[in-house]
């Protein structure tokens, strides 16, 4: 079984120049020769590095995609025309696949700030008593951490885990660990050789796995680390590239993600009118609330709001709005003035990669290549980025945008039968 699999070094429902790439570190290498067959996949949400079109596009259409339930209309509608079989996923139970047993879990969304993890299910595999979990971007609601201190026994089968980019078997104590449901902090610093690996996972330490890199169990205990598989492996480490950043380090005019810098004056209403309903959604929400909870003394001489700055070619100059949450707006302003000493936050992107989000060309992480922004030290932890834009456009509250985009993708990405298909 393949759960969210990323087959190709790229994720993303845009098109190949505006999709994710700093997702592949180490990078992997694939033998579809040696590729297992396969019986089922299970596609825990809808997020573009979990859902991948340009991944699902390789699976041949005879192997049934287990999907959450919650996931928008979109995703299910796109399988469907693509020629999957799709069974919903509930959490609290799960299906049988041969002699898989599997159970998922949803997020607990009252108790704890989820972001935009609407459709997340952690999930359970047993098999002949051994038993592996993954909370996937979710954070460990105490129906989880119940379920796996039933399962936390030192002369018991074991428990592997996968959490936080790393892996370790459980013991008695549920795992410890803080981890938001976008913070991904991986623990141990160095992906370690096999035997390494073999004994740091027996004392109960954490690792980085490689690509390929599979844990052997016999009668549910962990008796090797194997390095490769036949259809999976990790180049030697001097073929790395460079580990890729994921934000800016810095404020810099960086190519837009869309590839167009000129945005036409009759897209301007357009843009606005996108600019509204973003002021309108952010009513309440975590920006909200933490700019109606500065108090003078913190603010000083700056404005308790934000500011976005929208860059531009040349010929038209950039565009600045004021976040204005008296009257749930984007205001526009003047760009005279040192934004930085002048505003609670400034945020910058290019006003075409905007209008392309708006117009559902690609997904909101994929701009973060020409996305910056700054808060005070006041409004330490807010991030625009992902408390507003990534939550304003997942795919639950724009699923036409959406299914446009997977169509689209789907359309340009189709392989005649028996190329390139795991099977």
């Amino acid at each position: 079984m393949l759960v969210d699999p990323l087959l190709t070094d790229d994720a993303g429902r845009g098109v190949p120049s505006a999709r994710q790439t700093f997702l592949f570190s180490p990078p992997r290498h694939f033998e579809w020769e040696g590729f297992p067959s396969v019986d089922a996949i299970l596609l825990s949400h809808e997020h573009e590095d979990h859902f991948s079109i340009p991944s699902l596009s390789r699976i041949s259409r005879s192997i049934p995609i287990y999907l959450s339930a919650r996931s928008s209309v979109a995703a299910f509608t796109v399988l469907a025309e693509m020629g999957f079989t799709v069974l919903p996923l509930y959490p609290g139970a799960g299906p049988r696949v041969g002699d898989l047993k599997i159970r998922v879990f949803s997020p607990n969304h009252v108790g704890f700030e989820q972001g935009d993890e609407w459709d997340t299910l952690g999930y359970s595999i047993q098999q002949h008593g051994c038993h592996f979990f993954s909370n996937v971007d979710i954070e460990l609601t105490a129906e989880i951490k119940s379920y796996l201190r039933e399962r936390a026994s030192a002369d018991g089968p074991a428990t592997l885990l996968y959490q936080a980019f790393s892996l370790f078997v459980l013991r008695e104590a549920v795992p410890v660990i803080h981890q938001s449901a976008t913070s991904h902090v991986a623990s141990d610093g160095a992906n370690p050789a096999d035997a390494d690996a073999l004994a740091l996972l027996r004392s109960g330490r954490r690792i980085r796995p490689l690509p390929g890199q599979t844990a052997v169990f016999d009668g549910g205990r962990l008796v090797a680390v194997e390095r490769g598989t036949s259809f999976l492996t990790t180049p030697p480490q001097s073929r790395w590239p460079p580990r890729p950043r994921y934000e800016p380090a810095k404020i810099s005019a960086a190519d837009p993600v869309c590839g167009e810098k000129l945005m036409g004056v009759k897209a301007l209403p357009e843009l606005e009118q996108g600019l509204a309903e973003i002021a309108d959604f952010m009513y309440g929400r975590q920006i909200f609330r933490r700019l109606y909870s500065l108090r003078a003394r913190q603010l000083g001489v700056r404005k308790p709001t934000l500011v976005w700055i929208l860059m531009a070619d040349d010929r038209v100059g950039d565009f600045g709005y004021e976040y204005n949450p008296q009257s749930a707006s984007f205001d526009s302003v003047e760009l005279d003035a040192p934004f930085a000493e002048t505003y609670a936050g400034i945020a910058v992107c290019w006003a075409t990669d905007l209008l392309a989000l708006l117009r559902g060309d690609f997904e909101p992480r994929v701009i973060v290549r020409s996305y910056v922004e700054r808060w005070m030290a006041s409004c330490d932890g807010v991030s625009f980025l992902r408390d507003v834009l990534w939550v304003f456009f997942h795919p639950l509250r724009r699923p036409m945008q959406c299914l446009r985009q997977y169509r689209s993708l789907a359309a340009a990405l189709a392989q005649p039968p028996g190329t390139g298909l795991v099977y």
